[in-house]
């Protein structure tokens, strides 16, 4: 009988070894800082999920940043997304803005964009 109950208990903790770990699907978004000058106006970000289910996000600028050029609303995996800066709109030499980006299921993260005159 205790070789019964032994055989049990190991059995059933060698399943729960076995049992497949469960994958986080996410947000990925590069670069998560972009520097943009006079030199360099625009650039371009990905933002795309790691599975293939139905992906949309938002985007929110802040401060509210008039020189930036950014299309916040989009859907889906999209790898060229085109960022850019106006500097006859940049009141100082340096501005920041942090775009942030909420995703339909797959979390929140922010891009850093720093524009310099």
């Amino acid at each position: 009988m205790k070789f019964v109950s032994t055989t049990c208990i190991l059995v059933l903790l060698a399943a729960c070894s076995v049992a497949p770990a469960v994958q986080q699907e996410h947000m990925i978004i590069a670069p998560h800082t972009i520097v943009l000058s006079s030199l360099v106006l625009d650039s371009t970000v990905s933002i795309t999920h790691s599975c293939t289910c139905p992906f949309s996000w938002n985007a929110t600028v802040s401060p509210v940043s008039p020189w930036l050029v950014f299309e916040p609303n989009q859907s889906g995996d999209k790898t060229d997304i085109p960022i850019a800066i106006d500097t006859s709109k940049l009141a100082t030499d340096t501005s920041r803005a942090k775009i942030y980006i909420v995703s339909n299921s797959y979390g929140e993260d922010s891009i850093l964009v720093t524009a310099i005159k």
